[in-house]
């Protein structure tokens, strides 16, 4: 249970057996590679996968060129990269 050992335990641990229930899981729950694990973070899996369609790669390509940002050779050299490490790689459960 690590950092969940708290006056809030037995309502994560009741989260984590039922939100799937009603349509939620745990984006960030393992360490991919890309975001660190984030216990308490929760997504609604329909929304979730409909952001992830809308949000595709030349999407965010073509809104980032629009407007000069600091950083953005570097952001827009790796861009791909960054997209699949960090917005993509999400644990599927």
């Amino acid at each position: 249970m690590g950092i969940f050992i708290w006056h809030q335990a037995s309502f994560y641990q009741w989260l984590k057996a039922n939100l799937a229930d009603y349509g939620f899981f745990f984006p960030y729950s393992i360490d991919k590679g890309g975001v660190a694990p984030e216990p308490w973070h929760i997504s609604h899996r329909q929304v979730a996968n409909e952001c992830l369609t809308q949000l595709s790669l030349t999407y965010l390509e073509q809104e980032l060129s629009k407007n000069p940002i600091l950083g953005q050779g570097p952001v827009m050299a790796n861009l791909e990269s960054i997209y699949n490490q960090y917005i993509t790689n999400i644990t599927s459960e």
